[in-house]
């Protein structure tokens, strides 16, 4: 079954795992109910060996398709069922991962990279498009290679509705980084792997909304602005 990840990519990365050579192609469509085509594609490569298919330098690749990793295999291809939204403009990667032997593969997502905003922030909002109850949480690292601690919450944030958490109101380190964290109830949590530094009296905000199901949710960066409630 097709799962469809609202979060913004411009590249897309394949790590050779298979007894297989293949190239990486993107796989598109422009809506859910289209039939995919493949466009572009990277030399051939082996075992052991990764690719990376820059979106923004295929000229013909629509703004705002729905994109994922397709494997030309001297064999059987495949492609992987979660998909992603394009945005040239956007720096993100999308990492996959082809299985298997020539006549049986499989293409599997494995991870979104990180990406670090310019913005300095001292506010985080939440909006609420799931079919779940969570609160927003604080999640911060001092430097990009830290694992991140959660701080700070919000009351519960139903379907509709939005949270906000002022950053300044925490026992956060200046200069930070931050990204919204969805505590979700009875579910699978989730985070935004969109960051921006924390400055103290800022009033800038960054915004997040969440989407999905109770076990499977998505959090997304939308935008950052000032926040006039401060």
């Amino acid at each position: 079954m097709a799962i469809y990840k609202v979060n913004k990519i411009n590249k897309i990365e394949l790590e050779n795992a298979s007894g297989t050579v293949c190239k990486l192609k993107c796989y598109y469509k422009i809506t859910e109910s289209d039939t995919p085509k493949t466009i572009g594609s990277t030399g051939n490569f082996s075992l052991g060996k990764s690719r990376t298919l820059n979106l923004s330098e295929i000229a013909d690749l629509p703004d705002g398709a729905w994109v994922t990793a397709y494997a030309d295999v001297s064999g059987k291809d495949s492609a992987s069922d979660v998909w992603f939204i394009y945005d040239k403009n956007y720096d993100a990667t999308a990492s996959f991962e082809i299985t298997g032997t020539a006549f049986k593969t499989k293409v599997a997502f494995k991870s979104i990279s990180e990406m670090y905003g310019d913005d300095l922030i001292n506010g985080l909002k939440l909006n609420n498009q799931s079919g779940t109850v969570c609160t927003l949480e604080c999640y911060y690292k001092k430097e990009k290679e830290e694992d991140p601690k959660r701080t700070g919450s919000t009351g519960n944030i139903t379907v509709g509705f939005s949270g906000k958490l002022n950053l300044d109101n925490l026992d956060l380190p200046d200069m930070a980084w931050v990204t919204a964290y969805a505590n979700v109830k009875a579910g699978s949590d989730n985070f935004c792997p969109v960051w921006f530094r924390y400055k103290k009296g800022n009033k800038k905000c960054a915004e997040y909304t969440i989407s999905g199901v109770i076990n499977f949710t998505t959090v997304t960066f939308n935008n950052v602005d000032i926040d006039n409630d401060k």
